[in-house]
């Protein structure tokens, strides 16, 4: 290893494991100062123990887990801490290198687990010798942890505004058109409803199939997993028990969307998005009898749940009995307002759902990541070949962009194909960062260099230059083979800009770019902060005049991409 610039040593020569201090719940001010402890964040204090960012390492009770936090901290004594003053490497890798060691194995105590401070010192590691190629290591990493906080960050904000969504049309009665509808005594827990309404039998709403009571034997190692409850709060997990299914009633068979509820051990609503799988007993998979149902099905429930966990049953397993949900009066809404309901809410929870499949895949490729780039069994360059294939899949849509708009009377030119290109980017990934930034899409200079996706796209013949803008290159057969992936989202992103000015599209990328930055930070964007937003950059402010940018054209650029959502896909920031 040592000729490859790596060298073998045990966790104890390159790190102090510090002892956390106790700090009972009586003892603590409410503060920003988040407490840690073998599970992670136990309550916030208003003094830290740590003045800087370090790790946390599960001592007791959960033993071997791994937490980072960037800003100052308290571990109690349940944990052991890492600051960098104490660490003979990068931080930051040392973290991901942690997470590939199984120290839940190396538990010492059988009554309380524990993880002994020299039994963790003796650990065999391997580590680059090289600082730099540490913090390589680490940043590459990191960006997969950023776009997954990045997506938490969306997901709760898309979930509060479903929920707000929810609560004003169907708990304070503020439904589209309201003011016309009279308020009856329904004569139940309700009281007043709107006119046209009716209380009735969640029963009424869905049908809940409980899953398949699987047996010991039925649990394998391969074939399709199987649903329990901790599947339902986490995804599925590296110990989840699996099974072939082909002796299994298809009725237990659940997909990405379906509203799935925990009624024993611990209640708990959720919409399963990990793909194909079984659902285990004690878990009901719901079915809306409407379609129109789905998303005031799953809400409702979401509130039913709370309302019926006073009234749980079981002395060692608390639990509801089918009668009590299936029984249970609920709020039947018109069917005109059920039918708008559904179609805002459902877009916000495909959008959700998306956003939880990406957060999927991405936790999937940076756990297989972790223990091959902390070892150095994969090379950073073997990496950098995905990146290489990711601007060249950049130059296909390019290319594909410039031959859709592309016609007798008229060729695209570079700010047409770059902003199309980054509303594709877009739609295909929701987050767009990090490949666009703020000075990205500030001052447009026509003599710009071309780069990245263009770049390759030009010298593969692609596209070409024309007297004005571009045009398809001698090659351009082969990267429409090439962009069948990408094809159905190509062709709707320029079928609504095909008709719009260059300034109208700019303005357009400008505006979508900013909600997205303010929504992403929990702001409440209006067209004053979004000219505000520009006004302010150094970057952006120029655009003011060029664009002649106002709030009536922000408003107007909103209601553009609003319509656009309807028209095509779900959109996040509106």
């Amino acid at each position: 290893m040592s000729e490859n610039n790596w060298q073998i040593t045990t966790v104890g020569g390159t790190a102090t494991l510090n002892y956390g201090v106790s700090l009972p719940q009586e003892y603590r001010v409410q503060g920003e100062v988040p407490v840690y402890g073998s599970s992670g964040i136990t309550g916030y204090h208003n003094v830290s123990l740590i003045d800087e960012e370090g790790l946390i390492i599960g001592r007791k009770g959960n033993v071997g887990t791994i937490y980072r936090s960037e800003k100052p901290f308290y571990p109690i004594d349940t944990v052991y801490y890492i600051t960098q003053s104490g660490l003979k490497c990068d931080l930051k890798y040392y973290y991901y290198l942690l997470l590939s060691i199984n120290f839940k194995k190396l538990n010492s105590d059988s009554a309380v687990p524990g993880l002994n401070r020299q039994t963790a010192y003796g650990q065999k590691i391997i580590i680059p010798t090289s600082v730099s190629e540490q913090k390589s290591i680490a940043s590459v990493l990191l960006a997969y942890d950023e776009l997954i906080s990045n997506n938490e960050r969306r997901i709760k904000i898309l979930e509060e505004m479903a929920q707000r969504l929810y609560t004003e049309w169907f708990v304070k009665y503020k439904f589209p058109g309201h003011e016309k509808v009279k308020l009856i005594d329904s004569g139940t827990q309700f009281g007043m409803i709107p006119v046209g309404w009716e209380v009735v039998p969640m029963s009424d709403l869905a049908d809940f199939v409980n899953g398949y009571p699987f047996k010991p034997v039925e649990l394998g190692s391969s074939g399709l997993p199987i649903v329990k409850i901790p599947e339902l709060r986490s995804g599925i997990l590296g110990k989840t028990p699996r099974n072939n299914g082909q002796s299994i009633s298809k009725k237990y068979l659940i997909r990405n969307g379906d509203i799935l509820f925990s009624w024993s051990a611990i209640l708990l609503v959720n919409i399963w998005n990990s793909g194909e799988a079984l659902l285990n007993q004690h878990l009901f998979k719901v079915e809306a009898k409407k379609s129109i149902y789905k998303s005031y099905t799953y809400y409702t429930l979401k509130k039913l749940v709370d309302r019926l966990s006073k009234q749980v049953v079981g002395a060692t397993m608390q639990h509801l009995r089918r009668g009590m949900v299936v029984n249970a009066e609920v709020l039947l809404p018109a069917y005109r307002t059920l039918e708008e309901y559904e179609n805002s809410a459902s877009l916000i929870m495909q959008r959700i759902g998306i956003l939880k499949v990406q957060n999927n895949n991405l936790t999937k490729m940076r756990d297989l990541l972790v223990p091959q780039l902390v070892t150095g069994k994969l090379s950073l360059k073997t990496t950098q070949v995905k990146k290489t294939n990711e601007k060249f899949r950049d130059a296909v849509i390019i290319a594909n962009i410039t031959n859709y708009y592309t016609d007798k009377d008229f060729n695209p030119t570079h700010i047409r194909i770059t902003k199309s290109d980054y509303f594709v980017y877009r739609f295909l990934n929701n987050n767009p960062e990090p490949r666009y930034s703020e000075y990205m899409f500030g001052p447009y200079d026509p003599k710009t260099t071309y780069s990245g996706g263009e770049s390759i796209a030009i010298k593969r013949n692609y596209i070409k230059k024309a007297t004005k803008g571009f045009v398809p290159g001698d090659n351009i057969n082969e990267a429409i083979k090439y962009a069948s992936k990408d094809k159905d989202v190509i062709e709707k992103v320029v079928s609504f800009l095909r008709y719009k000015k260059d300034t109208e599209i700019e303005l357009l990328a400008t505006v979508d770019f900013i909600l997205y930055k303010m929504l992403s930070s929990k702001s409440k964007p209006n067209s004053k902060l979004i000219l505000d937003y520009i006004e302010n950059s150094s970057v952006w402010k120029q655009k003011i005049n060029r664009l002649s940018i106002d709030e009536n054209k922000i408003n107007a650029a909103i209601n553009s991409l609003r319509d656009f959502a309807k028209i095509n896909l779900p959109y996040p920031t509106i």
